[in-house]
């Protein structure tokens, strides 16, 4: 199991803080939980699948574990977008090396089908 392996590379603990951002299924979520020691962190980052049910025994967060969503890094879009945006273009933020793939927007069934197999982490449409 891979939680014994973590904590074994850990005090026998586990970690304090643990993430969980591939969003394909329950499992991964579970198992950032399950690494995280009592009183840890566990951030879910970005957003699952659709009915992506996740099972956590009771006993796992009883030990004061705390479990986080956060969508987009709980920005602001209306306020941080335009920066994030500003910073791109001063070439102070390195979005390009985040892309996987380009694809054409006659090509976009094929970039979602790409991301739902793991393909690719992150896909670009190119407007032509």
């Amino acid at each position: 199991m891979w939680s014994k392996r973590i904590k074994a590379l850990t005090d026998g603990e586990g970690v304090h803080y643990a993430f969980e951002s591939i969003g394909l299924a329950a499992e991964p979520f579970v198992l950032s939980v399950l690494c995280t020691r009592p009183r840890g962190l566990t951030f879910w980052v970005g957003h699952a699948l659709m009915d992506t049910p996740v099972t956590i025994d009771a006993t796992d967060l009883i030990q004061e574990k705390i479990v986080m969503g956060s969508m987009y890094g709980s920005s602001r879009p209306h306020v941080d977008f335009p920066r994030y945006l500003d910073l791109y273009r001063a070439g102070k933020l390195k979005l390009d090396k985040l892309v996987s793939k380009r694809f054409s927007l006659s090509e976009v069934n094929d970039a979602f089908d790409a991301l739902g197999r793991g393909e690719v982490a992150r896909s670009v449409p190119v407007l032509d």
